[in-house]
């Protein structure tokens, strides 16, 4: 990695472009500020490329420059909501609605974590971060990353199936 780093920057912005998209939108940003902030992480990214020491270390170095573009972002931009007159409508087929309910579900459950709990889990899930990677973006230590992962795990499982707990050791619901 420390050939492209200073070397072929190109492949570099290729090989980590698109998870870099895929976290942001995971975090709620819409496509176009999604966007925006990853060109801005790898323009940040080429002008301090010298200050990348570990090469095998890239990829969480460039999450870290994306995740401060995307904090300094949401500290100077006022959000706005999305009028309902702007969703156009999707198709009417029981299939395509059940997927749509489950993903809206599963949407909501997401966006009523944390944002610390958000983020652990996207990284983890969604992108296929290590602990150790999360921690080192997070700037936190292992043991916190893995526990912000479990802790968002239990939330999602508490908010898709309020009955999970309920469950007793002989596989039956307790009432």
């Amino acid at each position: 990695m420390t050939d492209l780093l200073h070397g072929d920057f190109a492949a570099l912005v290729r090989s980590h472009q698109n998870a870099l998209y895929r976290y942001g939108r995971g975090l709620g940003l819409d496509h176009d500020t999604a966007l925006d902030l990853v060109q801005e992480a790898f323009i940040k990214a080429h002008e301090r490329r010298d200050q990348c020491r570990d090469g095998a270390n890239a990829r969480a170095w460039l999450f870290r420059i994306y995740r401060n573009a995307m904090l300094d972002w949401a500290r100077n931009v006022r959000r706005t909501e999305v009028s309902l007159l702007d969703v156009e409508e999707p198709p009417h087929d029981d299939d395509f609605a059940e997927r749509h309910a489950l993903r809206e579900a599963i949407g909501a459950a997401l966006a009523s974590l944390s944002p610390l709990l958000r983020e652990a889990f996207l990284l983890r899930h969604e992108l296929g971060h290590s602990y150790e990677e999360i921690a080192a973006l997070s700037d936190v230590t292992v043991s916190a990353a893995k526990m912000r992962v479990a802790r968002a795990h239990a939330a999602l499982r508490e908010t898709l199936d309020p009955d999970y707990g309920n469950v007793t050791s002989a596989g039956g619901r307790s009432s």
